[in-house]
């Protein structure tokens, strides 16, 4: 009889040989008076979808199925579309249907497979086992704060955010550049400069954020914007949402023209994941909204730079009434808030 809170995955094939001496009669597979062919079309026989499948059933704190959430991972017996059940005796496995998210096991072959000699493996092969699986990476936003400052939080930031003519930080440009210096909920200097991408903007960019060619013709180039960004920012942390994104693009910029750019920056996409556990999605605009924030042009870097600041306007008191006094605490609130419920998924 399977254990509820199987701990390893592993122990499916050991279930499966196991299943040999659990039987009451000796099925055509195993006995081994019996002519090889025949033994394997039995055991195969036993493998239809239907009703033939033993499976193990695995459901943690990231499951969507039909059954609670249980917080930490475990695993089950299933018999198919009627439920999942604690536990299921081997001779029940008989007449185990086939589900999704599973570990799935035919112990009539995996016996026979254990007994097979060299030249039977030879001849009939062996079991490759595959799996089904979501995979979720926890180390998603894993910090709020990239560096390290001992900065009191009522030092003036840089909220940024910045354009470009695609998602990829190697071979796209950016765009348009906007920025922030602010202390507080107070506003105290404004930059934004379109950059000439010395490329064609991709019509569908244009769509989204509405620059043309014309809007970056005759703009300071990426070495030139780029300094001129630096010189703004001077040593202060930077902030954007998504900043992995944003910093990550002005990261190759700086490489490719020989500047060195390695800022303190803080991510307010993954703050806004801690520090607002009511919501569920975190896109920029979502965010300002829930937080009763004004309008604003969406996919303009000025625009969205300003949003930025006045949310972490917001999010600095949160951050000081939960003991952060420095840039640094700030992770440390981070570390003890996140949440892995938000992490995103990769079907595998």
């Amino acid at each position: 009889m399977l254990k509820k809170n199987l701990l390893s995955i592993s122990a499916l094939m050991l279930i499966a040989l196991s299943a040999c001496s659990v039987k009451q009669s000796v099925p055509v597979y195993m006995d081994e008076s019996r002519d090889l062919d025949e033994r394997v079309a039995d055991a195969l026989s036993r493998m239809t979808m239907e009703e033939k499948v033993a499976i193990l059933h695995a459901q943690s704190k990231f499951s969507s199925a039909g059954v609670p959430r249980l917080g930490i991972p475990e695993l089950w017996c299933t018999d198919g579309p009627h439920g999942i059940r604690p536990e299921v005796k081997w001779d029940e496995w008989d007449q185990a249907g086939w589900t999704n998210d599973s570990c799935t096991a035919y112990p009539a072959l995996s016996c026979l497979a254990a007994t097979w000699d060299r030249e039977a493996a030879a001849l009939y092969g062996k079991i490759i086992y595959g799996e089904e699986c979501y995979f979720v990476n926890d180390m998603d936003g894993n910090s709020a704060v990239i560096g390290k400052s001992r900065l009191p939080l009522d030092t003036e930031f840089v909220a940024f955010d910045i354009e470009t003519t695609g998602l990829n930080a190697m071979n796209d440009r950016m765009t348009e550049i906007g920025a922030i210096i602010f202390s507080g909920t107070e506003i105290k200097k404004v930059f934004n400069t379109f950059v000439d991408p010395e490329r064609h903007i991709p019509p569908d960019i244009t769509q989204l954020t509405g620059i043309r060619d014309s809007d970056v013709a005759g703009a300071p180039k990426e070495r030139e914007a780029m300094q001129m960004f630096m010189d703004f920012i001077g040593d202060r942390p930077i902030i954007a949402h998504n900043a992995h994104f944003d910093v990550g693009f002005m990261t190759a910029a700086a490489n490719r023209q020989g500047l060195k750019f390695s800022p303190v920056f803080i991510d307010t996409l993954a703050l806004s994941q801690a520090l607002l556990p009511e919501l569920k999605r975190f896109k920029l605009d979502i965010v300002s909204n829930h937080l009763g924030l004004p309008q604003f042009n969406h996919h303009r870097a000025s625009d969205d730079a300003m949003v930025v600041a006045r949310m972490m306007g917001k999010f600095l008191p949160m951050l000081t009434r939960q003991g952060a006094a420095t840039v640094d605490d700030i992770e440390t609130i981070y570390h003890s808030l996140r949440r892995t419920d938000v992490a995103k998924s990769y079907h595998m």
